[in-house]
């Protein structure tokens, strides 16, 4: 089962923007991190299951920089007059910037193999497999690449020699200071800058299957996941979010991103249901996670009006199969609406609460809620 891809974007977004900024300035970097992610996006669902998804991304990165590079190449770039100096390949708000200017500077192969080997952490064997070429001419291009940074880069410290393999690599990182330039933290506000384009882009190009959010709630923080169709998932957090997630990639898409943006207006209705301002959601849902008389039953829970209460066999009743009263309480249980289709209306017949899927106390809460109104 795959991953909703929002898992990929958090595990390996700030690697992947590591390897566009040593490959490319800071602007063409930033773009090449949104089409690296909009191009797995696209594949993804696709993407065997046993793939390396980071050495994946890498591979996708690199071409980018390559299509990036090749285009600079065809077109000229007029400018009203020369800057003074070049743009820095620096990360903003690291100390470190210029060591980034002076991997520009490498020969092409040097670069790539000390940005794959020291920033992402690949093995000789998968750096030769995207460079093409034998381990030894990828291990031997890292090593040239690098004694040329400590030749070239001021802020490098010299290493005293050591005696066959040179340790594990991020002990090589903590070790260097050339190296610990390169892997310094990626800006935090800058990564979400970049989520924010991914959204738009991905929902532009029709790639957002399931968009999702939380809001907090006065029944806890409630997952909110909607398909192009509408409202697919209210998930309580007793039903463990990524657990829903994950379930969300199965059923419907693996093409899952965090996008609040198109969860606006459903979080708005939501607030206005708890302030007492609403009795009735108008949003567009999507029922696809249930079926048959699941589905059936789902539907005709909204007829139950606001503040009031049905039993499992009145609603049986409503849809017509006076016997399924157990099938009803079945479709209550399952409801992946809940709050906006409003299965805790739904009582047995004696008055007590029966089951809720989020949790009694929800359940209470909810119709004390409406009965204040």
């Amino acid at each position: 089962m795959k991953h909703p891809f929002e898992t990929v974007v958090v595990q390996h977004g700030v690697t992947v923007l590591r390897v566009c900024r040593a490959l490319l300035e800071v602007h063409d970097a930033d773009d090449a991190w949104s089409e690296t992610f909009l191009a797995a996006m696209r594949a993804y669902p696709d993407l065997p299951e046993t793939a390396n998804v980071e050495a994946w991304l890498v591979t996708i990165a690199r071409r980018k920089a390559i299509d990036v590079h090749r285009a600079a190449k065809r077109i000229p770039l007029p400018v009203a007059e020369l800057p003074e100096a070049p743009t820095a390949l620096g990360i903003p708000g690291a100390d470190n910037t210029d060591v980034w200017m002076y991997v520009g500077k490498l020969p092409e192969k040097q670069r790539q193999a000390i940005t794959f080997r020291y920033l992402v952490g690949m093995s000789y064997a998968e750096i030769s497999t995207i460079l093409g070429g034998t381990v030894e001419a990828a291990r031997r291009a890292s090593a040239d690449g690098l004694k040329n940074l400590r030749r070239n880069y001021p802020g490098a410290r010299s290493q005293p020699a050591r005696a066959g393999e040179r340790g594990k690599i991020m002990s090589d990182i903590q070790g260097d200071d050339t190296l610990t330039g390169l892997a310094a933290p990626i800006d935090a506000e800058k990564l979400a800058v970049l989520h924010r384009r991914l959204e738009v882009a991905a929902q532009a190009e029709g790639l957002l299957d399931v968009a999702y959010t939380t809001v907090d709630s006065p029944v806890g923080k409630l997952l909110l996941a909607a398909t192009p169709t509408g409202l697919v998932r209210v998930a309580y957090a007793v039903e463990d979010h990524d657990r829903v997630l994950e379930s969300l990639s199965e059923k419907i898409s693996p093409r899952i991103l965090r996008s609040p943006k198109q969860l606006e207006v459903v979080a708005r209705e939501l607030d206005e249901y708890f302030e007492h301002r609403r009795k009735r959601f108008d949003v567009q849902l999507d029922l696809s996670l249930s079926g048959g008389f699941r589905q059936l039953v789902q539907r005709h829970l909204p007829d139950i009006g606001y503040g009031q209460t049905r039993s499992y066999k009145e609603m049986a009743q409503m849809v017509g199969n006076p016997k399924a009263v157990r099938a009803v309480g079945t479709a209550c249980a399952t409801n992946p609406l809940p709050v906006v289709v409003p299965c805790h209306r739904v009582l047995r017949t004696d008055g007590s609460l029966g089951g809720y899927i989020g949790g009694l106390e929800a359940k209470t809460m909810l119709l004390e809620l409406e009965a204040a109104a």
